[in-house]
């Protein structure tokens, strides 16, 4: 029997097959679309399904649609300066 070691990602023990994943973005690769457009394509996305929702009287589904827009317009926004910072300091070393 083999035995493999690794990070967690849950407590526990697991049992069963396994698959090994290669996860690896290749970054030579020039994007369709900058992440700036793409947010703001997603945020008028969301922006629309809102007001349909709203005049469905789907109130509630539209106040989670505009969270999303909270953290679409706030969050990616850090992360991504974050994920940037990160990427130059991989560059210089």
């Amino acid at each position: 029997m083999d035995s493999y070691k690794g990070t967690g990602v849950s407590p526990g023990i697991g049992c069963g097959k396994f698959h090994f994943v290669k996860n690896e973005i290749d970054l030579s690769i020039p994007s369709k679309i900058t992440f700036k457009e793409s947010q703001q394509k997603l945020d008028l996305k969301y922006f629309n399904l809102i007001e349909k929702l709203k005049k469905d009287g789907r109130n509630s589904e539209a106040e989670v649609l505009e969270a999303y827009r909270l953290l679409i317009n706030d969050q990616l926004q850090k992360i991504f300066n974050r994920l940037l910072k990160y990427l130059d300091v991989i560059t210089i070393i």
